[in-house]
């Protein structure tokens, strides 16, 4: 089963190629290493393919997952990944 962990290595991944020699940060569940964050998201499902929209910038990627469907007072959930 896919986790929250996979698409934020994914993410990474393509982070890492447009500046190898940095270290990934994310703000997942606090501002931590990637590592420690990889660790947090493998307890989370993988979002819905709707749910989730992608903003990429130099050095900076922006996650945002959407809440369920019929959850009007929850606010879209961002996690950021930069170098």
């Amino acid at each position: 089963m896919k986790t929250l962990a996979d698409l934020l290595h994914a993410e990474a991944h393509l982070l890492e190629i447009e500046s190898p020699r940095g270290f990934i940060y994310s703000s997942y569940p606090y501002p931590c290493g990637m590592t420690e964050a990889l660790g947090h998201a493998k307890r989370h499902p993988y979002p819905a393919t709707r749910q989730v929209s992608v903003s990429r910038e130099p050095r900076m990627t922006r996650i945002e997952i959407k809440p369920s469907k019929g959850s009007s007072v929850r606010k879209v959930f961002v996690i950021r990944l930069w170098v």
